[in-house]
């Protein structure tokens, strides 16, 4: 199903709206989502998917603790300690998943299903990226969310020190923050729906302020820090099924939503059979 939904729980300040306006969400398809925690967990090396068997080797099963080596890797941000929880949401399908710590440098993880639906989940990783997950419902459709299909996420770091005008700045490493479904297959019809998209970049969705004073020396100066969080994000542009299809055509530029533009208004007064539909927001 295809619907517009509003959210009725309150507005943050400096919420920026998504592209369908501020409060609403358009329907459509089908996302997995994750909340980093710690190092994202595909990155070589490093991440839980490579590290998550290395816990039991700094594990001292008789006095419970763990190595000083593994806690000074830990505070480095060299050593993931925690799996990042991923979301998914399809099909009327919703849950969260982990992977487990049966991974190393020579071998992927397993997937772990926390909550939700009874549904198989599978994925694909090269080097720092998770290709592609797939989902398989109870009724055996198949729904795939490529790496060609995803969002990513960087927060930028900025202190400035005042008044003596001291600053720096520092990146972190940009991460896949959420795929969007692309395919949707039945084993049975050999039936395909295919969803596009549209991306934007650079938008600023989250800004947080943390303010100290700070004494060195003889002088008191007060510090700054900013964090902005700047993700690309997408939504989708259009669904196709064989002969069948659907487009969402954006009418208004947003002006948080760096390289969308706003198309003609071209709306037709009828539509004849086999005609595309065509959705205005």
């Amino acid at each position: 199903p295809i619907n517009l939904s509003y959210s009725g729980g309150g507005l943050k300040v400096a919420e920026v709206p998504g592209w369908v306006g501020l409060g609403w969400s358009l329907n459509a398809g089908g996302v997995i989502t994750r909340t980093v925690r710690g190092i994202y967990d595909e990155k070589v090396g490093q991440g839980w998917m490579d590290m998550g068997a290395d816990f039991g080797a700094h594990y001292n099963v008789n006095t419970h603790q763990l190595s000083l080596t593994y806690f000074l890797d830990m505070f480095a941000g060299t050593r993931d300690s925690e799996p990042d929880v991923f979301y998914y949401n399809v099909g009327g399908y919703s849950g969260k998943f982990i992977f487990d710590d049966d991974g190393s440098a020579t071998h992927d993880p397993d997937i772990v299903v926390l909550s939700g639906d009874p549904v198989k989940i599978t994925m694909n990783r090269s080097g720092n990226s998770i290709q592609w997950f797939k989902i398989v419902d109870p009724n055996g459709l198949i729904y795939t969310f490529p790496f060609s299909q995803s969002e990513t996420t960087q927060t930028i770091s900025i202190v400035e020190d005042s008044p003596n005008g001291g600053a720096g700045l520092s990146a972190s490493p940009t991460y896949t923050s959420a795929w969007y479904l692309e395919t949707i297959s039945s084993p049975v019809t050999s039936r395909t729906v295919t969803f596009n998209y549209t991306s934007y970049a650079g938008v600023v969705r989250e800004r947080k302020d943390y303010e100290e004073q700070v004494t060195g020396g003889t002088s008191e100066y007060t510090r700054v820090s900013t964090e902005d969080v700047n993700p690309t994000f997408r939504h989708v542009s259009s669904i196709i099924a064989g002969n069948e299809s659907v487009y969402f055509l954006q009418q208004y530029a947003h002006r948080f939503l760096r390289g969308a533009q706003a198309l003609p208004d071209d709306r037709e007064s009828g539509r004849a059979a086999g005609d595309a539909l065509r959705l205005w927001v």
